[in-house]
Parts: structure tokens; C-alpha cells; sequence
């Protein structure tokens, strides 16, 4: 009897063991996932409206629901932080009927204490229909002249932050080591986040 329970206890161990490494390569695969792409405008939508100043238009897409922004957020933040020159920077919430109905807390509420951002509220189809938006977190950057210079995400991978792709690209642009360059060619990252 004795010797049956134990080779059921080493059954059940090996399969807690089991289960414990598919749930790690699942968790894994998740966080490492980029959102889904589509196609992106390459000149400034007019539904963002026109600026008073001739300076780039950051558009950062966000869903309410979606804990992975934050980390979007924070990079974006600091990032913002270090730029000496004007830009227009528009957090594109979607998700809710209005600005108004937001749960208090997490990122949005943060984006909403925020004066490096305008909050902009939009409609999940138009986010889609109009600015090729799919995921949370992700990011456009149009140069002053409206050309689009910059899309994707901003964090290494869902709800993390640290060096990335993205970031870099976007220091490329708004912090150059000398006089800006002419971009000609869109820079592309994968973006990690909820879908909008």
C-alpha cells in the first residue's frame, strides 16, 4: 500500500512539474508577442486636427483596460522629458465611451495628470479605420511637415520597460547628437500590448 502511494505521489509531483512548465513557456511566448500590424497613414490624419505650431505630432494608443501600457507610458515619459524643442504629444484613448467614464487609476489616469500629453477620446472603429491602431501601447511619430518618421512600440516586450527598438528610434528623431536629419525612411518596431 505503501509503495502505491508513492509512486502516486511521484505521479502527481512530475505532473505539477509539467504543468508549471507549460504555464512558463505560455507566460513566455505571451510577454514576447508582438500585437497584430496594419496598415499605417503616412501623412498626420486630419481627425488629430491641425496644430497651431509647425513641430512633430507623437500619437500614443491606448486602452484603459490594457496593464501593459503603463510600462509604455513610463518610456514615453521619460522620453518626452528630455526633448528641448516643442512637440505635440496625443495619448488616442479608445475602449470607453468617453474620457469621463474611466475607471480612476492606471495609466490613463496618469496620462490625465499629465502635461506632457493631450488627451484625445476616439472610437475603437476610427482608431483602426483611420490610424491603422490594433494594440495598446503603440506609437506614431509624424515630423512637422506631417510625414509619418516612426511606428510601433516603445518597450522591449508586454509591460516592461527598458532599452528598446523603439525608444531608440524615437531619440533618433526628437533628440539628435547633431542638427536633425532629413528622415526619409519610416522607422518600424514591434509593439507589445493588449489588443485595442
Amino acid at each position: 500500500c505503501w509503495a502505491n502511494t508513492r509512486g502516486i505521489m511521484k505521479a502527481l509531483a512530475g505532473a505539477w512539474v509539467a504543468v508549471i512548465a507549460v504555464l512558463f513557456v505560455s507566460f513566455a511566448w505571451y510577454q514576447n508577442s508582438p500585437g497584430k500590424r496594419s496598415s499605417v497613414p503616412l501623412i498626420l490624419p486630419a481627425a488629430v486636427g491641425t496644430s497651431t505650431t509647425v513641430e512633430p505630432t507623437l500619437l500614443f494608443f491606448v486602452h484603459p483596460g490594457c496593464p501593459c501600457t503603463k510600462a509604455s507610458f513610463y518610456e514615453l515619459e521619460r522620453l518626452l522629458a528630455r526633448v528641448n524643442h516643442p512637440i505635440r504629444a496625443v495619448a488616442v484613448v479608445t475602449g470607453y465611451p468617453n474620457v469621463d467614464t474611466i475607471v480612476q487609476g492606471g495609466a490613463v489616469q496618469e496620462l490625465l495628470d499629465s502635461e506632457l500629453f493631450t488627451v484625445m477620446h476616439v472610437p475603437e472603429e476610427t482608431v483602426v479605420s483611420v490610424f491603422g491602431a490594433t494594440t495598446s501601447g503603440f506609437c506614431v511619430l509624424y515630423n512637422s511637415n506631417g510625414s509619418l518618421v516612426f511606428e510601433g512600440g516603445v518597450t522591449p516586450s508586454r509591460g516592461h520597460t527598458g532599452p528598446n527598438n523603439g525608444v531608440a528610434a524615437l531619440e533618433d528623431f526628437l533628440i539628435p547628437e547633431t542638427e536633425p536629419a532629413t528622415h526619409t525612411n519610416i522607422r518600424h518596431n514591434e509593439v507589445y500590448g493588449c489588443e485595442l
